[in-house]
């Protein structure tokens, strides 16, 4: 029984923790947090991503131009290297795809992030 306690309080904690959007802390975008509330395995893995991320929704939605993405993507790419790094391509794959239903496109390799920003 107190085992069966800590596992309800470990799933209400978890819920809670998504809904206050702890994927990404101090993020107040709420299209960043969607984002990375369904992808939470991938934000833990790449936090860094968090910030990158939000300047890039805020870059597309000011002009709607994929090359001011793309200019962000290049201006920071470690944060985005991390979404194609292959221990964390699975994770992080919904990250891209809702990118792509965004209408952008997000770095899908390492070679296309290291080719489209001259690296």
């Amino acid at each position: 029984e107190a085992m069966a306690g800590r596992a309800r309080g470990a799933v209400l904690l978890l819920l809670i923790c998504r809904a206050s959007g702890f994927a990404c802390p101090g993020v107040s975008n709420p299209v960043v947090d969607t984002i990375a509330s369904s992808s939470s395995d991938c934000f833990a893995r790449c936090s860094e991503a968090c910030a990158a991320l939000d300047g890039l929704e805020s870059a597309y939605l000011q002009t709607f131009s994929a090359d001011a993405v793309w200019e962000r993507v290049c201006s920071g790419p470690e944060a985005f290297l991390c979404f194609v790094e292959q221990d964390k391509a699975a994770a992080c794959g919904k990250v891209l795809v809702a990118g792509l239903a965004g209408g952008v496109q997000l770095p899908a390799s390492s070679t296309d992030l290291a080719t489209r920003c001259g690296l």
